[in-house]
């Protein structure tokens, strides 16, 4: 068609000023221009800043790892390598390269990438630091490592939202066992374990007195190593003497409250293959001592003894001699135990997760000293979620430095680095520093010191720029100069987004990664849309403390059973025990 509004295809032609069309092209230029300033690196002067990067999936910038660092140092060659030796059933190369990723490696989380995420990992060598503030991910990354370890697991958590989202997944995997002395959350124990089992060995009974007294809280107090060394040995005597009689620590406790004869009648007597002479000797020597001697080894010894002035807790530490949890027995067969405690922090919660803990600990470096290459395999893994606050165990720093000898594998867990300066002092919290090879550390931490370490970790790098100068005649000059610039400033560091960390591990450049959320694992919504089953007597069903000494395995699973001692067991004494359980943390 000619001669009309309508061109030949019918579609009328439009028609634009040519004005129009040059203010139109200079506003789009104009935007474009804006979002790029708005978008780039004030740092680097060019290029997109970090948030934008991390958002979109992008490299993070220079002096992060690339892509060749990250399959070098954080992909799983390293970890198969490592595998050959801490894996000794895998030493085969074909078996390294064909198990699942958990058996050789510890994910940490997803690198850049959009359509192929790079995963990063750590060894099994490595233990693993995790820094973050409250609600920023932490517990969630925990729960998915606590599925996918491949031998036992030991995890210490704040509250039962943890036991919640794994203890289905690990259950079809072995045995699960809670110890939950302060009956927190929706789950109640099923396990009672007493730190009398075992104390009939003199050495026993010394080494477990030692870590309990170690994990009491002494700061403040003067000649506090002589308090404790003298508590200590007055303790594991009395521990020696009921075990000998097969007695609870209800008769420990009640024998550190006066001057008993019994403990001393009990070592006095001879037994074949048996000097109890030194405890009987450090027990009259107590007794003996001036009265206000005395009471300053009493103060120590009450608290250490305090997790008995509770009913339910003292109820979960005296079970009926032989029936207490089977620790040996727990790390052959690759079962998982959960210590729960509240947020009230009850004093008496850290000194028996420690002893508990310590005990476990020693238990598998025996087991390990009698396998082939004196490790286990596979390794055993602590989970030790807010440990400063619930589980500060004594010799942390010096179990982080063999634990990679021995087939351990830890994950300490914390809100900010002040807590390690705290709980175990400078010298032990930098000795945990050095010793756990791999950190993941989250934003949104208001600590300048934990900003400035992320910055510091990452380092700096030199970036060019030019200088324009004017000489003596009066022309211009560009110069090309170089600046120093951190990697990732503090201010940076702090407003990394929630789900994101900094991951770093040994001698390798730094990355960032995209934390794992464990309700977003296919394994996870398989058992969810399944049953969604969790293998442990619910708290309001059970049975009153006192009253399980006769019944077995079977009849609390029972849900008849369970549902005729409805009532029975006290509810908890704290209102916010009661609570339901929170979201992840």
């Amino acid at each position: 068609m000619t001669g009309g509004p309508f061109t030949f295809t019918g579609v009328r032609a439009i028609q634009i000023p040519p004005l129009m069309a040059f203010v139109g092209l200079a506003v789009a230029a104009l935007l474009v221009v804006v979002i790029a300033d708005r978008l780039r690196d004030p740092r680097r002067r060019h290029g997109l800043a970090l948030r934008w990067r991390l958002h979109w999936r992008l490299y993070p910038g220079r002096g992060f790892a690339r892509r060749l660092e990250l399959y070098r140092h954080y992909g799983l060659p390293a970890a198969r390598k490592v595998a050959r030796q801490a894996r000794p059933s895998l030493r085969t190369w074909w078996l390294r390269h064909t198990v699942h990723h958990r058996e050789i490696a510890i994910f940490l989380g997803w690198a850049q990438g959009w359509l192929w995420p790079w995963r990063v990992y750590a060894t099994l060598e490595d233990n693993v630091l995790i820094l973050a503030p409250q609600k920023e991910g932490k517990t969630a990354h925990l729960a998915g490592r606590i599925i996918d370890a491949p031998g036992a697991v030991i995890v210490t958590s704040i509250r039962d939202d943890i036991v919640a989202s794994t203890a289905g997944l690990r259950g079809q995997r072995g045995t699960v066992h809670l110890f939950n002395p302060e009956q927190v959350g929706e789950w109640a124990s099923t396990v009672r374990w007493s730190p009398v089992d075992g104390c009939e060995d003199p050495a026993t009974a010394i080494r477990r007195a030692a870590h309990m007294v170690a994990a009491i809280d002494t700061s403040g107090l003067s000649d506090q190593g002589f308090w404790s060394n003298q508590a200590a040995m007055v303790l594991a005597a009395l521990l020696h003497a009921a075990a000998l009689e097969h007695l609870t620590m209800a008769e420990v406790d009640a024998w550190a409250l006066d001057e008993d004869p019994t403990p001393l009648t009990i070592l006095s007597q001879r037994r074949p293959g048996l000097n109890t002479d030194r405890a009987a000797a450090q027990v009259r020597r107590y007794h003996a001592l001036h009265v206000r001697t005395r009471d300053s080894i009493f103060l120590t010894l009450r608290q250490v003894l305090q997790c008995m002035d509770d009913p339910t807790t003292a109820w979960t530490l005296c079970p009926p001699h032989g029936e207490g949890l089977d620790l040996e027995d727990m790390l052959r067969r690759r079962e998982t135990l959960y210590l729960i405690s509240g947020d009230s922090l009850s004093p008496a919660t850290p000194i028996l997760f420690s002893t508990l803990v310590a005990e476990i600990h020693h238990t598998a470096r025996q087991l390990a000293s009698r396998r082939n290459g004196r490790r286990l395999d596979p390794p055993v893994t602590f989970v030790l979620d807010e440990a400063p606050a619930i589980c500060p165990i004594p010799h942390l720093p010096t179990w982080l430095a063999t634990a990679a000898g021995s087939g351990f594998c830890f994950l300490v867990g914390g809100q900010s680095w002040s807590q390690f300066q705290e709980r175990w002092g400078k010298d032990s919290a930098r000795t945990i520093w050095n010793n756990t090879k791999a950190k993941l550390l989250f934003g949104a931490t208001s600590d300048p010191d934990d900003t400035e370490t992320m910055s510091a970790l990452c380092g700096q790098i030199a970036l060019p720029y030019w200088e324009t100068s004017v000489d003596g005649s009066g022309k211009r000059m560009r110069t090309r100069r170089w600046e120093m610039v951190p990697v990732l400033p503090p201010e940076e560091a702090r407003m990394l987004r929630t789900w994101r960390a900094l991951a770093v591990r040994r001698n390798a450049l730094p990355t960032i990664v995209r934390i794992e959320r464990v309700w977003r694992r296919a394994d996870y919504k398989r058992w969810r849309a399944k049953d969604g089953h969790i293998p442990l007597p619910s708290l309001g069903l059970g049975p009153a403390p006192g009253d399980l000494s006769g019944t077995t395995d079977e009849q609390l699973a029972d849900p008849s059973w369970t549902a005729a001692e409805r009532g029975r067991r006290p509810r908890p004494a704290r209102p916010w025990h009661s609570a339901e359980p929170g979201n992840e943390a």
